[in-house]
């Protein structure tokens, strides 16, 4: 693998033999991470809720390459969509925003993968949810 750079950490899986597993790799990753939308005007609310500071498509393009989503089913609004949250703060984006982020990045590095945990953060709503 080259000396590292920016082009390089956006594009490292590249550098892998293509016959390794990606079992045997250590997967760069972030826990909460899309919690750099979350703004509050209580501080110590931000400073328990917000875990990241750069928000996931920065985090790609930096190598991160595992995702950890965390979600709730919000069926206030028609129709019901998956809200991005952190245990009960809303992220004021659904499901569909990580998607579009992680199509465009896949779509320009085509040697990546992006793997991603899904979790029902509010335990409500799991057959709802596993559609």
């Amino acid at each position: 693998m080259p000396n590292a750079s920016r082009t390089v950490v956006g594009d490292w899986m590249r550098y892998i033999d293509g016959s390794r597993y990606l079992s045997e790799l250590s997967i760069p990753g972030t826990h909460d991470s899309v919690t750099a939308l979350f703004h509050s005007a209580v501080g110590m609310k931000e400073g328990w809720t917000r875990c990241q500071d750069l928000d996931i498509e920065v985090q790609l393009q930096r190598g991160i390459r595992f995702l950890d989503i965390r979600m709730r089913y919000d069926r206030s609004v028609s129709p019901a969509v998956m809200r991005l949250c952190h245990g009960s703060s809303d992220m004021e984006r659904d499901f569909g925003y990580v998607l579009g982020i992680c199509q465009r990045f896949l779509t320009t590095h085509n040697f990546e993968c992006i793997v991603m945990s899904v979790k029902n953060e509010s335990g409500e709503d799991e057959a709802a949810f596993a559609e």
